[in-house]
């Protein structure tokens, strides 16, 4: 007599939406390419568009969701750096078909990565060395992770790249190894 399941609609209907959260530039830039790539039948494109985006979806599930454009490069050069190491596995094993795939690949990912404005490296350096210089003149001992949270506050607010200052932090405190 009467059905058990739930109306799809209903469901819909239930699930709640966050619609006051900004929606990053370089997200809304990814959604509307994967639909160009869908409609040109750009199959590099629409593979690399597509694990962007499932990449992307699987942190907004985290604790600390991508909010801003900085936070999903970070996701592209995690993917960046998968695709360089699958590109140096594919060479030792001979596979020239799956490098040119995986070059190609990387490519679509570097137009991406270069298509976020953050801050330069030398700015980087700049300021951790006058942050290393200030804590030395304290007569504090400077550590990595001293250096990092001043370093964090005084680009508060700007496009940084952690791993970016955490390797000039490096160089500059180990003497540029």
């Amino acid at each position: 007599m009467f059905s058990r399941r739930v109306p799809s609609l209903l469901l819909r209907a239930s699930v709640r939406h966050n619609s006051t959260a900004p929606v990053p530039p370089l997200l809304v830039t990814l959604r509307n390419d994967l639909k160009t790539a869908m409609r040109s039948k750009n199959q590099t494109q629409l593979s690399v568009l597509r694990g962007l985006l499932a990449e992307i979806k699987n942190a907004q599930l985290t604790s600390s969701p991508p909010n801003g454009d900085v936070a999903i490069l970070q996701i592209i050069n995690k993917t960046r750096t998968k695709s360089a190491t699958s590109i140096a596995e594919c060479r030792s094993a001979n596979r020239q078909d799956l490098v040119e795939k995986e070059e190609a690949q990387l490519a679509v990912l570097d137009g991406y990565a270069g298509s976020v404005k953050t801050v330069e490296k030398d700015e980087i350096r700049d300021v951790v060395e006058k942050v290393v210089a200030r804590l030395q003149g304290e007569g504090v001992r400077v550590n990595i992770g001293d250096v990092m949270r001043a370093v964090t506050k005084e680009f508060e607010g700007r496009p940084v790249v952690k791993s970016e200052v955490a390797s000039v932090v490096k160089e500059v405190l180990g003497g540029g190894k």
